[in-house]
């Protein structure tokens, strides 16, 4: 009776074990995957840094709030500090790492072109008519600038002089993105006064030519706003966002963190506004990877009072060995 209320107890015992583990496995850890669309970019969990890089995925990350940083040379860090692991979870971070040099940099494009542009008082260079392909595309590239506030000046002789103030830097999330067009300011004559008799003078109006439209207004907005809004791989901006671009067709791509990418193409037309409005899904947390079930116990065999002291150590082993493996989690 002694030796088999001592099997009862190690197998209640190993029973309440596995029972506790697989009740609070998935109530105080997650796991976080990191992605980024610069592969093999360093990041860290915590301010922890460890030889990890993209894509990466944290396996037994407690529940909570965490900080993920992700660098990579010749970029801007990508810096997330609210990311919540929720219980038996994965949670997944897209790091979108802009080129270091969109930062500090002002982009200028004028209708008409040929305008000279001025930064803080030093003479960039004129607005360059339109080329495909070119850096910068339609637009003067200003580089090299510190971050803060710089003065922009924009003139050019018969039009009114544009003055913009602006400011560079991370916040910015890539470069400033100028688009103006210019207004003419020749005075021309309101009357011309043609004698048609020697008494009675007719007068008639001129009529100024009106400039041809080249450019339009896009209007791109998105749910929930403060997406990063990229051209041809170059950020233009975080939504709601307002540009003056060439007539031409677009592509866009909309990138928010913890929300699937959205790429899509607009068509600019000339003096029309055109609105792009996106709904960014949120991303699904993946389910974690399903834990095999524990085999069952073997059932102890009959024993005789000589043997049963000896058939009851394996049963105890397992239990002792559980219960080593929940301290070192722990």
């Amino acid at each position: 009776m002694k030796i088999a209320s001592l099997h009862v107890i190690a197998v209640s015992l190993t029973l309440f074990l596995l029972l506790c583990d697989i009740g609070s496995a998935d109530d105080s850890y997650g796991d976080i995957l990191i992605k980024s669309d610069q592969p093999s970019a360093q990041i860290s969990l915590d301010g922890i840094v460890g030889n990890f890089t993209t894509p990466y995925q944290y396996s037994g990350v407690r529940t909570g709030q965490h900080s993920v940083t992700v660098t990579k040379p010749g970029y801007r860090n990508y810096i997330d500090s609210g990311v919540i692991v929720s219980p038996g979870k994965t949670t997944l971070v897209h790091a979108a790492l802009l080129n270091e040099s969109d930062y500090g940099t002002i982009w200028v494009h004028s209708y008409p072109f040929g305008a000279e542009v001025i930064v803080d008082g030093i003479t960039r260079g004129k607005t360059p008519e339109g080329i495909e392909g070119s850096p910068g595309g339609f637009n003067l590239v200003v580089s090299g600038l510190q971050d803060g506030m710089h003065s922009v000046v924009i003139k050019r002789e018969g039009y009114d002089v544009v003055t913009r103030n602006v400011t560079t830097g991370p916040e910015q999330a890539g470069p400033v993105v100028l688009n103006e067009n210019l207004r003419s300011n020749k005075v021309l004559p309101t009357h011309v006064s043609t004698p048609v008799s020697t008494t009675v003078p007719v007068t008639v109006a001129a009529v100024q030519t009106p400039q041809p439209a080249v450019s339009g207004i896009l209007v791109i907005d998105s749910i929930p706003a403060g997406a990063k809004v990229l051209m041809t791989g170059r950020m233009q901006g975080i939504t709601p966002l307002t540009l003056n671009l060439p007539a031409g067709t677009y592509t866009l791509s909309l990138v928010y963190a913890g929300y699937t990418p959205v790429t899509a193409t607009v068509d600019v037309k000339p003096g029309e506004s055109t609105r792009k409005s996106v709904n960014l899904v949120r991303l699904q947390t993946i389910p974690p990877t399903p834990v095999p079930t524990t085999p069952p116990l073997t059932p102890v065999p009959a024993h005789t009072p000589e043997s049963g002291s000896m058939q009851i150590i394996p049963v105890l082993l397992v239990s002792l060995g559980i219960l080593g493996a929940r301290c070192r989690k722990k």
